[in-house]
């Protein structure tokens, strides 16, 4: 059970360390697929991915519960101390890894802020708190939102969540909504506006056909 858990023990070493082998066994043209197939997969582990894709679920509460359900089954294979909150570690995860993916220029700069700042750096102004951080009347979470990528999975499962939660009232409605969550996404107007136009129920209820008013009687002075 353990070695199907955690597998054989030179995996958790140094990869120079690793066993090798010159795969006599197989032919040249057989041994040179699995050498790029080897090579590929190693250059597209650098990609941080998810626990979980977030194309499987439309809805963003079931891909934090099937996180959060991931990470308590985890714990309960290698016998770790459960965490007190799975679905805010899940949150963690999920919104850590997508910025990961999206703004790899970014934290590039921040671990190393050497060079010239990106220009998304410099529009948010990251290393400078305003008077609106010295306040106590917003909660942490408006004056400290989570930067969202504007073309990403998450960030449409985010507005969609609260698209619903703002009972479907429009674009404006959504992204007040989407800020008072402790969410901010570049250019959110456009990015609102495309969730938005594949939302079913707005397009049930909004591409109803016309209707004229029932005409009443005239008043008496125009009779």
């Amino acid at each position: 059970m353990q070695y199907w858990v955690s597998g054989p023990k030179w995996i958790a070493e140094n990869p120079i360390n690793w066993p090798s082998s010159s795969l006599d066994s197989l032919s040249s043209p057989n041994k040179d697929i699995f050498q790029s197939a080897v090579l590929h997969t190693t250059v597209s582990d650098s990609i941080v991915e998810p626990v979980i894709p977030y194309e499987r679920f439309s809805k963003l509460s079931k891909l934090i519960k099937a996180t959060a359900f991931f990470f308590k089954f985890r714990d309960l294979l290698k016998h770790n101390v459960p965490t007190s909150d799975p679905d805010h570690c899940a949150r963690i995860h999920l919104f850590h890894t997508m910025q990961q993916q999206i703004f790899q220029k970014e934290f590039a700069y921040l671990n190393d802020p050497k060079d010239n700042p990106p220009e998304l750096v410099k529009d948010l102004n990251l290393f400078l708190d305003g008077r609106i951080a010295q306040t106590s009347v917003y909660e942490y979470e408006l004056i400290h939102p989570i930067l969202l990528g504007k073309h990403h999975p998450l960030t449409e499962l985010v507005i969609s969540d609260c698209h619903e939660k703002c009972k479907h009232l429009g674009i404006g409605a959504t992204l007040t909504k989407l800020r008072l969550s402790g969410f901010w996404v570049p250019q959110s107007r456009q990015a609102v506006k495309k969730v938005l136009s594949k939302c079913f129920t707005c397009k049930k209820f909004n591409n109803l056909a016309f209707k004229y008013p029932k005409l009443t009687n005239l008043p008496k002075t125009q009779g």
